[in-house]
């Protein structure tokens, strides 16, 4: 006999899984930028975000308990309105009366992610890791696929896949693999060393200078983690970490040097040192408190970075020079209330994407506008709080049934 509720679920959580894959790995926009769609990206948000909410009500599958409002929730939403607060004297003094509605949208339309990500981390909670796990691989196979075959004029001999940049692609593929980390995240079980190395990987396809710089702020924090949690004697890290940074140096050896005929060469110091990463940035990092000076307390506006003929690469430089001092209290407040919650919940993944956001942020000002990080920030929020109140994540680990 068929069970047909079995059925419904399997087919409710392929129809999340894609919608999922298409908010993280950004298919829509793909398909708009190389003209095979016309449907605008915030269109499919709004009409995901819906049939999502439509599958909760059918399934009945989230218990009641998990949508209440609890002080974590309240409290972070404080936090969230008071940063966008904190930027609004800026913007309405810089623009008085001729403020676009695109700028009011950078709210609305980061909060409706955001809460996305929450309903549909509510529903798939019990199979969160393998199924950001699976998008992981996907978005790895992509990059791959990218540096044999394909070549941009702008990023050249870079991957990037579907996500149009590959800093964003490196990006995406450290705050997949932080929350794809199996409970407890500081042991270095195999599917987390899997992890780590597949991100790696990935990283290096990229050649991205903030994306290393976020894995290596993540690895790091794991390693601090698992000594003082005691759960690894000081032999293990020894064979672990020597077998992982051969694996990727290996990989990275075969993808890149002997199918494209290029060498790690592109990898080294004097790459760092070119232009737009570490000589730049400095140079970026003067002109952009240059004009912070120039409007301290409340800044030039949200946005305004898009005016100057290169970005400063830095969230923290962005806020101070949109939203000034104001907006730079706001900044704190917000990441203030990501260690609250993370410590309030216990939850060392939150954490690890808290640490992940801020390294991400010295090194780009985008960070806050990636449709794939919020997307995913509000996956991991959601579930740190079934995991606090109800279920155990080893647990959740381990049912991966429907």
């Amino acid at each position: 006999m068929i069970n047909y509720k079995s059925s419904r679920r399997k087919l409710f959580y392929i129809i999340v899984f894609i919608l999922s894959l298409n908010s993280i790995l950004q298919i829509d926009v793909y398909l708009v930028k190389n003209n095979l769609s016309s449907i605008p990206a915030w269109i499919i948000t709004g009409l995901s975000f819906s049939l999502v909410l439509l599958i909760l009500v059918l399934d009945k599958r989230v218990p009641s308990w998990s949508i209440r409002i609890n002080t974590e929730s309240v409290f972070f939403s404080i936090c969230i309105i008071l940063f966008y607060l904190s930027l609004l004297p800026g913007l309405l003094l810089s623009k008085g009366s001729n403020v676009s509605l695109r700028e009011y949208m950078f709210w609305i339309y980061t909060i409706v992610l955001f809460i996305y990500g929450g309903v549909v981390g509510l529903y798939i909670h019990k199979r969160l890791n393998i199924t950001l796990f699976a998008i992981l691989l996907i978005l790895i196979s992509l990059l791959i696929v990218d540096v044999i075959f394909y070549s941009s004029t702008i990023y050249p001999r870079r991957a990037m896949g579907t996500l149009g940049n590959p800093n964003t692609a490196a990006y995406v593929a450290v705050v997949l693999m932080v929350a794809s980390l199996q409970y407890p995240v500081w042991k270095l079980s195999t599917v987390n060393v899997i992890l780590i190395v597949i991100t790696g990987v990935g990283i290096a396809l990229t050649a991205s200078f903030g994306g290393t710089m976020a894995y290596l702020s993540i690895l790091s924090t794991i390693i601090i983690l698992s000594f003082i949690k005691k759960s690894i004697r000081l032999r293990y890290p020894l064979l672990v970490f020597p077998l992982m940074i051969v694996s990727i140096l290996v990989l990275i050896y075969f993808v890149i040097n002997n199918k494209l005929g290029i060498t790690l060469s592109n990898f080294n110091v004097d790459r760092i040192l070119a232009s737009g990463s570490i000589i730049e940035r400095i140079e970026l990092t003067k002109v952009s408190l240059s004009l912070f000076l120039q409007k301290p307390l409340f800044g030039h506006g949200i946005y305004y970075v898009y005016s100057m003929e290169l970005g400063p690469h830095n969230m923290l430089l962005r806020i101070l020079i949109e939203g000034g001092l104001l907006g730079f209290v706001g900044l704190f407040v917000l990441l203030g209330g990501l260690f609250w919650v993370a410590f309030k919940r216990k939850s060392y993944k939150f954490l690890l994407l808290t640490i992940a956001l801020i390294a991400m942020g010295l090194t780009t000002h985008t960070v806050l506008e990636s449709r794939s990080i919020i997307f995913i920030s509000g996956l991991v929020f959601s579930y740190s709080r079934i995991n606090r109140n109800r279920l155990l994540d080893s647990k959740i680990n381990k049912d991966i049934r429907v």
